[in-house]
């Protein structure tokens, strides 16, 4: 490729710079127009919204909002209403509103309350507008405008066009001493000046703008002109030369570069200076090529270095995720939590288990009071505490509930430690040893069991012994508790069998006693059954006797009661009948 060919499909730098300058310089002309617009356009519509929102708020606190109410329910003017009447129209006259009203949108219609009338259309005999007259001269667009200021506390301001102009309206909720709203206080002003002023402003800006910037595209063109463009194509020139010089001489001490006069002071003349010393430079790196084919083994031995960094980095990467696999399948839960906040910061597939989550993601950045209710929460929470303070592992074991509330046994592990970025965090693991507890509960329940079972047949056999004598029902006595059992011999007298067990004993047998005994004998009986007077008779003599009458098939039968103590037990006596 020639010459002629490179010139021919290269972009010039300079046609290149120019119409990239007046694209840029257009759009940035359009911005600063529009920005100017938008500023301008803003303060001017924030002043008419001062306005009227004070003009509305004039008129909130002089008029009787209670008494428009009534007047609107009788449909009937009051004094109130015609001075507010008045008060109005000396307010579109002297602040030269285009229309200050009081109105009641509908769905269809505008229902008057109180219209201003301007001195001018009085003079034109036009009277005020009549209380509750309505007028469909709104399109439901519009009414819908009015409508959305109905409920809201702040003045709605929106633009409408009709057959009497372009205005600018804010309206208002006019409420009663209840809150309920009355009706809605609208101001009109014209837009028509608005936008002719923001009209002005456009074209006022736009014409600024683009003699602004044009007269400073122009200073940019020539400085770059003559500082940029024309030393790089002095340069290039230079450059190509030397390009040239370069593929036909096979001799490196005949290359030789011609630098151009380059004095701009900027970086052209740096680069002009860097690309000087760079051929300057070229000849020395073409002979340490030559000469320095070390440098392709040590290339290779580079790229051996950097496999095996490589091969590093993916064992280490298949370590953490066999350490990250290892903590999700441990048959423990896992977590940790930032101390500071709270939150999860990670956990295991058997925690969100545990917190009724399907993934870990669904636990990381809540705390225990939404995921756990109060009181497990506030329990959670209070152990957290005491392994902060601690200076090592906090193992214990607890009772808690899980997100469902399902009781859970854990023996759980937590201690606190600082991450690589400096935030301290809480470790924690917790073992479900529900099932293990639930074990040893139900073991120590047996042992229990057997013991009172051993000891109920010992009971037994010392009372089996004390049967000595023809006794029909026999009672086995704590004289701690006063808790008796109640045996009876079966039919051949072999046996004992158990009737009843019972608290209180001296007392319950002293009530049935009044049932039981022989009219003629209760007295004596009772006189002689007393709790203290029995054991006091025991201390003297190992037993004590008592013979009363009982009924039996309606006849009298005498019947002996013999109180004992047992053997080597002194908190126990039997009382044989």
């Amino acid at each position: 490729m020639n010459n002629k060919e490179q010139r021919h499909i290269k972009r010039p730098i300079r046609r290149t710079l120019l119409i990239y300058s007046i694209i840029f310089l257009l759009l940035l002309s359009c911005a600063i127009t529009m920005l100017c617009y938008y500023a301008f356009s803003k303060a001017l519509y924030s002043t008419y919204n001062n306005d009227i929102r004070n003009v509305i708020t004039y008129v909130e606190n002089n008029i009787d909002s209670d008494d428009l109410r009534e007047c609107l329910e009788k449909r009937e003017t009051s004094l109130k209403y015609q001075e507010a009447q008045q008060f109005l129209n000396g307010i579109i006259d002297d602040l030269g509103l285009e229309y200050l009203y009081l109105v009641i949108p509908t769905e269809d219609l505008m229902i008057n309350v109180i219209s201003a009338t301007s001195q001018e259309e009085r003079d034109k005999g036009e009277a005020d507008m009549p209380l509750y007259e309505t007028s469909d001269w709104y399109s439901k667009a519009e009414l819908r405008r009015f409508k959305s200021a109905w409920n809201r506390d702040d003045v709605v301001f929106f633009e409408e066009t009709s057959e009497w102009g372009s205005f600018y309206t804010g309206a208002k909720a006019f409420r009663d001493s209840n809150g309920e709203t009355v009706c809605l206080i609208c101001v009109d002003l014209s837009s028509e000046d608005l936008h002719n002023s923001l009209g002005l402003i456009f074209a006022f800006s736009a014409l600024v703008s683009t003699l602004g910037i044009g007269l400073f595209a122009l200073f940019i063109w020539v400085w770059i002109r003559r500082d940029v463009t024309s030393p790089l194509l002095a340069l290039e020139n230079s450059a190509k030369d030397f390009a040239h010089i370069s593929h036909k001489e096979q001799d490196i001490n005949l290359l030789k570069y011609e630098p151009p006069v380059i004095t701009t002071q900027n970086e052209v003349q740096s680069l002009s200076e860097a690309i000087t010393l760079m051929a300057k430079d070229a000849r020395k790196r073409i002979e340490e090529i030559k000469t320095n084919k070390n440098m392709v083994v040590e290339a290779k031995s580079e790229n051996a270095k950097l496999q095996k960094e490589a091969e590093a980095s993916r064992k280490i990467a298949e370590l953490s995720q066999s350490v990250s696999s290892l903590l999700s399948n441990m048959p423990v839960m896992t977590f940790s939590k930032d101390v500071e906040n709270g939150k999860y910061l990670a956990c295991n597939k058997l925690f969100c288990e545990y917190a009724n989550k399907n993934t870990p993601e669904e636990v990381v950045g809540l705390t225990d009071h939404e995921i756990f209710d109060k009181k497990t929460a506030d329990h959670f929470v209070a152990d957290d505490k005491k392994a902060i303070e601690m200076d090592g592992s906090y193992v214990f074991y607890e009772d808690v509930l899980d997100a469902v509330g399902k009781p859970r046994q854990f023996q759980t592990t937590k201690l606190k430690f600082t991450d690589t970025t400096g935030r301290v965090c809480l470790l924690g693991m917790c073992i479900d040893v529900t099932d293990l507890y639930q074990s040893k509960k139900e073991s120590v329940r047996l042992k229990e069991a057997y013991e009172e079972s051993k000891s109920e047949s010992i009971t037994y056999s010392n009372i089996a012994r004390a049967l000595t004598l023809d006794y029909k029902y026999l009672y086995y006595v704590d004289l701690e508790t006063d808790s008796f059992i109640e045996y009876h011999s079966d039919v051949n007298k072999t046996d004992l069998l158990v009737e009843r067990r019972g608290e209180d004993f001296f007392n319950q047998s002293r009530i049935d006693a009044k049932k039981v005994i022989y009219t003629e004998d209760q007295e004596e009986f009772l006189d002689s059954f007393h709790k203290d007077k029995i054991l006091e008779a025991l201390d003297e003599d190992r037993s004590y006797t008592i013979t009363y009458r009982m009924l039996s098939d309606n006849h009298p039968t005498y019947f002996n009661m013999k109180i004992s103590r047992m053997e080597d037990d002194d908190k126990h006596i039997i009382v044989g009948v």
